[in-house]
Parts: C-alpha cells; structure tokens; sequence
C-alpha cells in the first residue's frame, strides 16, 4: 500500500490571480471560474495567459468551471469560460476577446468567441418601435405572441409594425385581443384583434389601417361570434336590425332582417322579421277592471284574486280566467277577512265564517239570503253544501305546533306543545313528571330477547323487548359484544374521534405560545404520543357508553399510574391533566351537538397539518335526551384521572386517561 506523508502536502491558497505578483511553487490561484497551481516560480505578468500559454507553462489546471459574469457589457474582457446572460440566452465563452464597443453590435459582433450554454425566453411586453431585439426576446402584437429568431432593431413607425420583419419573427401562441367598438379613421388593426361592430364580434385577418366605412373594410374581417344587442321594448317607428332583441310583453323576440313597423307576434306580417329568443315573465300586479286603455301582450302575469295569469295571446279587456287570452299560472289565496253579504268574490279569495275559513272556487255575487241583491243563491260558505262557490280552507282551532306526521299535541303547562312521533316499536307512556313521552315497552338492561320471528336489526330496533326479539342467537351475540347501548352516540364520536384528537394537540400548542398557565413557552412534548392517547380516551368512553359501567375508562386512567418505571406525564403531570380536561369539555360539546367556543385549528393558522372538520348530524339529538342514556357512571368518572396522575400513589376511581400498553402517557 503506498504512503501519503502529509507534511509533503503544502499547496498555498492565494485567492485570484493578479498581476506583478510573485508566485512560488505549489501556490493555487483562480482565474475565470478554474483554479490553476503554480509549478515554476515567477512574477506574473500582466495577462495571467502570458505565463500560462507557454512551454513549459508556469501553471498547471487543478480543477475545471465556469464563472458568472452577469448581463452582456460593451468593451469587457472576456476569457475562457466566463458566462453572461444577453437576451434570454446564456453564453459562455470559448476564446479570449474584448466585446464590442457598442449595444448595437451586441455579442453578435463576437458569436465566434462564443456558444450557447443554456436557452430561455425574455418577455418584453407589447412590440415596440425602433426597439434592439435579440434571439428568444418574446413580445405581444396584437392577439399573437411572437419569439425573436433574428437579432434587429425593430421597424421605425406603428403603421409598418412588426410585419415590416416578419421573418425575424416565429408566431408562439396565436391569441386574440379585444379592441372594443370598431373605429373607422385610418385606425391601424392587427392579426386577430377582434372588434365589436352591431350585434357581433369580428376578427381581423389581415393586418391593415380601417377605412371610415366597415362595408369596405370587411374583406379584411371575418364574423368572431354571432351576437346580440339589446334594444328594450318594441318599438313600431324604429329599423331593427339582425341581432337586435327587444322585449314585447314578457318575452323577448330577435330581428332577423332588417325592418320597422313588423309587430313580434303579428302574423300577417313577414315571418322572417322575427323570431321567438326567450320566453320570460313580467308581473304587472292587479289586474285591472278597466283595462278598456290597457293592452296585455303574452308573457304579461297579472294577478286576479288569489290567482295568477299568464297572457298567451294580445288582449285587451279580456278578464281572466278567459281561456282564449290567459292561462293560470299558479292557485293562490287572497284574504279577504270575514265573509259579507253583497259582495263580488273571485277565484282563490279567502274568508272566515263562524270559526272556519272557505276558499271561493267560483266566481260569484254573494247573497246571504237576505234578497237584497241578486247574488248567487245558497253561496253563504255554511249553505254550500255542494260546494260549487266555496270549498273548507281550515275547520275549527287551527293546531299551529304539528310538524310531522304521527306529531301528537299535550298540554305542556306553557301551553300547547309538541310530542315529535317515536321511533318504530314504541308505546305512548306518561313520565314521573307527568309529561307523555315514548318508550320501549317491557325492555330491561342487559336483558336481550331472540325468537323464530324476530329480525336481525341493530338495536333498539330489535332485541330489546319480548315483542321485538332478534331473529338469532349469532347476530343477538354479536350485537351485545359490540355494545347495544346509545348507537347514536357511539356514533357520533367515532365520526368526531380525529376531530377531537386534533383539537386538543391544537389547543395544547395554543397554550405553550401564549404562556397561558400551567403551560410555559419553555413547555415541550411528544404530539404524536398526546393525539394518540386522546384517541384512547375516546375509544374507552365509546366503548362504557355501548357496554355500559366505566371498565374501560378506568383501565386508561390507570395506563399513567401502572408503571412509574414507565410514566411518561412524571413533571408535567398539571399541563396533562389540563390538556386532558380540555378534552373532556371537548367530548362534552360534541355530544350536545355544538362547536368549541374556539377552532384552533383554524386560530392557530397554517401548520402544515390538514383542519379535520367537526362532524354534525341534524337529527342527533344528544346523550341527554336518548332512552338509553346511562353509561354506568363514564360521565361522572370522567375527570378521576386528574387525581390519578397528580398523586401517582394512589389508587384513584379511574376516569379517561391514555397510554398503550407499553405505559406510555401523553407526554
């Protein structure tokens, strides 16, 4: 093996060559991006290459590069491998020179010194006149992007524009750009600017200077879009032109020639003038009595009574119903108050007699049989009793707290109050408070019915009561094992587990940046273990809430307690019980159906961790109000763990804690 005696190593750093220098062997230098070493001793000349482009040189290459020059600049000296950008374009440099002495030379006046060391584009915005462009500059004319294949110095006036060097030029992307109305006046126009001219868009397809008449300069234009113009309400006196629309009544109709005086919906006109373009509505409110100076055109509504009509047809003096010229658009009901004597009711006109209230069915006089008018006989509402002028709106006291069907009403000492309808399978049974409310009807704790005609449901649906048994003993078995209690719940925080985890590690780092007690900003701990452990904790109150008792709440308390060999919440044991109380209030708010007063996930901002949203039900309707709502105590155990890890000696009653089974806690 051979041998390397470092104190024969003794190269000297001195930085950049520069000239009048005295040098000795072994010393290193940069020069242009390369590091040289020096291999005869000598005083340097005044071009480094003097004493390197000789035999025998008085440098060696150590190592090879490139040096960054930045832009191009006029008279500079440029030796081998110096980069400059110029243009869009990085070159470096393969021979010793000195540029050229001005910008409109440019380094094309040297291309032979140079090669092209990486390509790019530079955007320089709108073409512009008497302009110096380079190789791979990119500009906007018009609606097109273009890319300089030819340094030049652009054109002089806008009237010869970039056409005048289109063969310097390579078409990128073919745009479009608008230029709003079209002006006459010698304006100049581009390929693609699109102009508004009438009712449509056109294109310019040949780059030119307008004349003062559109009709002349249409050769150089090609319909874009086909468009409309809106000119309100039909006039008889103006010329409509193509793509005009206008509104007659309540439709719109557009011109397809050119014309005045042709009404839209007149027939005996030419019917090439117009053409149906939208079919809309315009209320005009009551319709009215005398309308002898009013017209109706088709799209017009009115309303008449508690109706409203829609005119199909030109109408004047024509009262709905008339089938001819309305057609109803939708049954209403007007309130007409308590039912009089010599009084003219039309369709849909409401009132009250007695302590109920007709709907008119046919338009009519009224006469209450008293002859003082000669109105429609027996058209009292409580003489109809064929029901040809009115027909039962609402009888009697009208129930105003009934919502859903099976919805009963009880006296709730307030008033009248709602009993929402129960759930399949339950009977009507008064509580000790005597308030009506529904049940299960012979259903025990832990006590679970199968029979041949029972059905295999999740409980309470099934298995609960004698009459309602599970069909068989697998599914019965595999319904206790899961937990039957609260499924609602159980539910709700399953789909909430993630949330709540998060929640509480976003809460806790709240705490440590704001230095709110007993948390301190010098505070740290392990996210990842407290998210998990909270997930724990979750899992155990789901799991007493489906069994019932609190067996799993208390063997997560005890995981911090078990093994102090292992307990990870040893000097933090404030902040733990902080966090995990916050979680508690947490789970609380879940149950209930509400959001945290604060989202900190959200309050604490982007921390590269995903917001997981809180999970709502509309139809839940909390742990307090469900049948099966007791949980053997989980809730009122749940903040034994903080007595648990405070006092890690003693016994505790347990309560929500965390930890798997290697001991580990929160922290």
């Amino acid at each position: 093996m051979a041998e390397f005696k470092l104190g024969r190593i003794r190269f000297v750093w001195k930085s950049n060559w520069t000239a009048s220098t005295t040098y000795y062997k072994d010393d290193v230098v940069f020069v242009g991006g390369k590091m040289y070493i020096c291999v005869i001793g000598h005083e340097s000349q005044s071009d480094f290459f003097l004493d390197f482009d000789i035999t025998p040189p008085k440098w060696n290459i150590v190592s090879d590069g490139f040096q960054w020059k930045g832009d191009w600049a006029v008279d500079t000296r440029y030796i081998f491998n110096d980069i400059v950008k110029y243009g869009s374009r990085l070159y470096v440099c393969t021979a010793i020179h000195t540029s050229a002495a001005t910008e409109t030379l440019g380094l094309e006046a040297d291309i032979g010194s140079w090669d092209v060391f990486g390509e790019g584009l530079d955007f320089k915005g709108a073409w512009s006149t008497t302009t110096r462009y380079k190789v791979n500059d990119l500009v906007r004319y018009g609606g097109y992007a273009y890319v300089c294949n030819t340094a030049h110095t652009s054109s002089a006036t806008d009237a010869l524009g970039l056409e005048a060097d289109q063969s310097k030029w390579t078409a990128l992307n073919a745009g479009i750009e608008y230029k709003g109305a079209w002006q006459g006046s010698a304006t100049r126009y581009k390929l693609n600017d699109v102009v508004k001219y009438g009712a449509s868009l056109w294109i310019c397809t040949t780059a030119h200077s307008s004349t003062n008449n559109f009709a002349t300069d249409e050769s150089n234009w090609t319909q874009f879009v086909q468009g409309f113009q809106f000119e309100n309400d039909w006039d008889t006196y103006k010329i409509y032109q193509p793509g005009d629309i206008v509104r007659y009544g309540g439709n719109q109709y557009v011109a397809l020639e050119n014309h005045s005086g042709s009404r839209p919906t007149d027939t005996l006109d030419d019917p090439n003038n117009w053409q149906l373009f939208t079919e809309n509505f315009r209320f005009l409110g009551e319709w009215g009595e005398d309308s002898s100076n009013q017209d109706y055109k088709p799209g017009e509504v009115v309303r008449h009574g508690g109706y409203t009509y829609l005119c199909i047809a030109d109408s004047n003096n024509n009262e709905p119903p008339n089938p001819t010229y309305w057609e109803r658009l939708n049954s209403g009901l007007n309130w007409k108050g308590a039912w009089t004597d010599d009084t003219q009711y039309i369709l849909g006109d409401v009132v009250r007699y007695g302590s109920s209230s007709y709907v008119c069915v046919q338009a009519h006089l009224s006469e209450g049989d008293d002859y003082s008018t000669i109105g429609a006989e027996n058209s009292r509402p409580d003489q109809d009793a064929t029901g040809t002028y009115w027909n039962s709106l609402a009888v009697g006291t009208e129930t105003e707290f009934l919502t859903t069907k099976g919805d009963l009403v009880y006296y709730g000492g307030a008033g009248p109050t709602r009993l929402p309808v129960g759930s399949e399978g339950q009977v009507l049974r008064v509580s000790g408070d005597s308030i009506p409310e529904w049940t299960y009807l012979g259903a025990t704790d832990d006590v679970y019915y199968v029979a041949p005609h029972g059905v295999d449901k999740p409980s309470p649906d099934a298995g609960r009561t004698i009459d309602k048994p599970f069909k068989t003993i697998r599914y019965a078995c595999e319904q206790i094992e899961k937990g039957t209690r609260v499924p609602a719940v159980a539910r709700m925080l399953e789909m909430n587990r993630q949330f709540i985890t998060r929640e509480i590690v976003e809460w806790t780092d709240y705490q440590v940046t704001n230095n709110i007690a007993p948390f301190t900003t010098a505070f740290t701990y392990n996210q990842e273990k407290c998210e998990r452990d909270m997930g724990y904790i979750v899992d155990a109150f789901i799991y007493d809430l489906t069994h019932g008792g609190n067996v799993k709440s208390r063997e997560a308390a005890l995981r911090y307690v078990r093994d102090p060999g292992k307990f990870y919440a040893l000097g933090q044991e404030a902040e733990t019980v902080a966090s995990i109380n916050y979680g508690i209030g947490l789970i609380q708010k879940v149950l209930a159906g509400e959001a945290p007063a604060v989202n900190y996930q959200t309050t604490n901002g982007d921390n590269s961790t995903a917001v997981v949203a809180q999970y709502f039900d509309v139809n839940f309707t909390g742990l307090d109000t469900l049948e099966y709502n007791g949980a053997g105590g989980s809730t009122g155990t749940a903040l034994g763990v903080n007595a648990s890890i405070q006092d890690p000696d003693a016994t505790g009653s347990g309560g929500y804690g965390g930890g798997d089974n290697d001991g580990g806690g929160y922290y």
